[in-house]
């Protein structure tokens, strides 16, 4: 078995936990009869390396079957469980057909399977991680330290990778650019250390940098020198400079601590008859203000 912590120990789990293979009924299928899943969390499939399994599987065939369930709503088709980058390559190949796993799946097992298989990818671009380990999570009702353990990560890792989802559409179409290097190698140019720094920036700013990112594959550091200068050019005169927080970061528990101080506050000085103090009220509120300055 593999080491623990890797992904394939995770699959490993999940199959045996699921006996995704046991009963199931091996056999061969017309591409034409099978259906990527709608729950895929992959987007995007690397051109080069697609056409590299295809010129493997040319040569060699298909050697690890797909795993497919019949289609819940379509009779005679079959519904691609893990396999479709190799089902795509099949077809690019100009096979007709292909060897097959058959398991009947229910929606949850069928999407937990998928989403274990494609975290493998060593190639899946940031946001498809954190869509698969979203999913996952919905489809396991695992916690986040739960997955972590699973993955050799801790908590805050799969906290990370999930609040990507959370970023402005403009940074998530970043973490889905790849752009060719050397030798035809492929790399990512805006990473998730990137979109950390760059969401500190003034808003008006921020697409300028990005496209900077994509267009010139500039250091975190360059990015974050840039971003210090920005945020002290547009803070007004007089007033100390103070970098937002950062989405992917620093977290705001001091700002959630001091609210519910206030609150606290208030809520002691209410009068006897329940009645609100609004002298209390505001200050409380005048604490939040100056908590909340700068964030």
């Amino acid at each position: 078995m593999p080491d623990p912590g890797t992904w394939d120990q995770l699959l490993n789990i999940t199959q045996a936990r699921l006996q995704a293979g046991a009963g199931a009924e091996k056999r061969k299928l017309p591409l034409d009869r099978l259906v990527p899943n709608p729950g895929q969390p992959r987007k995007f499939f690397e051109a080069t390396a697609l056409e590299e399994l295809a010129t493997s599987i040319k040569t060699h065939g298909v050697l690890q079957p797909l795993l497919v369930r019949p289609h819940p709503k379509d009779t005679g088709h079959w519904q691609i469980v893990a396999g479709e980058r190799r089902w795509l390559a099949a077809n690019q190949a100009g096979l007709l057909e292909v060897p097959v796993l058959v398991r009947e799946l229910d929606d949850q097992a069928a999407l937990e399977l998928g989403l274990v298989e494609n975290v493998l990818r060593e190639d899946i671009t940031p946001m498809e991680e954190a869509r698969a380990l979203k999913a996952l999570l919905d489809a396991t009702g695992w916690s986040y330290a739960t997955l972590g353990e699973r993955l050799g990560k801790n908590k805050a890792w799969v906290d990370h990778r999930v609040r990507l989802l959370r970023l402005p559409a403009v940074f998530q179409d970043a973490l889905e650019q790849q752009v060719a290097g050397a030798e035809g190698k492929t790399h990512r140019p805006f990473t998730p250390r990137h979109a950390s720094v760059v969401i500190q920036a003034p808003e008006e700013a921020q697409a300028g940098l990005i496209d900077e990112i994509l267009r010139e594959g500039v250091s975190v550091a360059h990015v974050d020198a840039r971003v210090k200068a920005l945020v002290k050019a547009a803070a007004p005169a007089g007033r100390p400079v103070r970098r937002k927080t950062a989405a992917l970061g620093t977290s705001s528990r001091r700002v959630a601590a001091d609210s519910l101080q206030t609150f606290v506050l208030f809520m002691n000085q209410r009068a006897e008859d329940g009645t609100v103090c609004v002298e209390a009220l505001r200050a409380a509120l005048e604490a939040d203000r100056r908590a909340l300055e700068g964030y």
